[in-house]
Parts: structure tokens; C-alpha cells; sequence
């Protein structure tokens, strides 16, 4: 059985010590007997026309969710108190992915989602965690949130939970879990 390759998807991108985060994370991986799939890996010359460029990124991304059997996701807090939208869409083309499988009733595996953040909290502390660092606006003041005990917005993690896991202890817990659950015949195709 082949290791599973796992699309790494997250802001961790944006860091100013990308390459670095880039470079740790896919060593993790290998130690847990995985194959990385960075998107790091894809954006490496960032020349060009901006519209060719942003084309360019999102085919070969999602190249990689095709080709990949599992994603992890680092879904801590980005610009605000949610995740990048970016990781939500990975994590949402997985998800649907998923769905029409199950739909097709195909025998092709699930792609399992992961997705993890570095602490605990609940997504109502998260929200006043970040209102608490934001000046009183009618914006901030006009939406409410859900009450729901979820740690994001219930639509990543329940994803997370109905093929995957949703992690609360970090990167290296969550690859930990997709090694372990591969080892279990997790990734296996359905028999149908």
C-alpha cells in the first residue's frame, strides 16, 4: 500500500517564513510515512501577468486536491476571527467531492478531511476574542453568531467530522490522525 498523498492547505502560505513553515510541514508528513502535497510547491515564480499568475495558482492547486487522497487544513483564525477563505474552499471542493461519491455511489475512496487549529476554543470565543481586539462598529455589531459548540463554522467542521476529523492540538496531531486512520484501511475504497 502506497503512502497516501495529503494536500497541506492553509494561510501558512502567507507567513514571511513560508518556505521555512513550507519545508517543516512536509517533513512531518514523511515522518508519519505520508507525501505532502504543498501548494508552496506551486507558487514558487510569482512573475508574470497578475491574471495569468492567479490562473495559473489556482489550476495547479487544485491539480494537487485531485491528485491527493486526504487534505489537512489549518483552520486557525486568519483575518479575523475565521479561517483563510482560500482553505475554505479546499475545504469545500473535498467535501464536495465527497458528496458525489456518495451520490454516484461511486467506488472510487473518500477523500477523508482534516483540519486542525492550536487550541481549543469554541467559535463564539474565537468571535469575542477578535471583537474584543476591534473598535464597536454597526458591522461588527449586526451578525450574530451561531451557539453551536463548534470550534469554526459548523459547515468546515462537520465536513471535517463526516469523512475526516477536526483536530484541536495543532499540525502535528492532525498529521498524526491521517497516518493513523491510513494505517486503519481508512483511505480504502468502499465495496460496493
Amino acid at each position: 500500500m502506497s503512502a497516501p498523498k495529503v494536500y497541506l492547505a492553509g494561510p501558512d502560505i502567507f507567513l514571511a517564513n513560508a518556505k521555512d513553515v513550507a519545508a517543516w510541514q512536509k517533513d512531518v508528513c514523511l515522518r508519519h510515512g505520508l507525501t505532502p502535497l504543498h501548494p508552496m510547491d506551486n507558487n514558487l515564480d510569482l512573475s508574470g501577468d497578475p491574471a495569468a499568475l492567479a490562473m495559473r495558482i489556482y489550476q495547479a492547486d487544485v491539480g494537487q486536491m485531485v491528485e491527493a487522497d486526504a487534505i489537512c487544513a489549518n483552520m486557525n483564525d486568519f483575518i479575523g476571527a475565521d479561517p483563510d477563505s482560500g482553505t475554505c474552499f479546499e475545504v469545500g471542493f473535498f467535501a464536495g467531492f465527497n458528496m458525489a461519491l456518495r451520490l454516484l455511489k461511486a467506488t472510487k475512496p473518500e477523500k477523508p478531511i482534516y483540519g486542525h487549529v492550536d487550541a481549543a476554543d469554541t467559535y463564539e470565543e474565537r468571535i469575542a476574542r477578535w471583537r474584543a481586539g476591534q473598535s464597536s462598529t454597526k458591522d461588527l455589531e449586526r451578525w450574530r453568531f451561531s451557539t453551536i459548540d463548534m470550534h469554526i463554522n459548523l459547515m468546515m467542521e462537520m465536513a471535517m467530522a463526516s469523512s475526516g476529523a477536526f483536530i484541536t492540538a495543532g499540525f502535528e496531531a492532525c498529521v498524526a490522525r491521517i497516518a493513523a486512520d491510513w494505517r486503519t484501511g481508512r483511505f480504502a475504497a468502499p465495496s460496493r
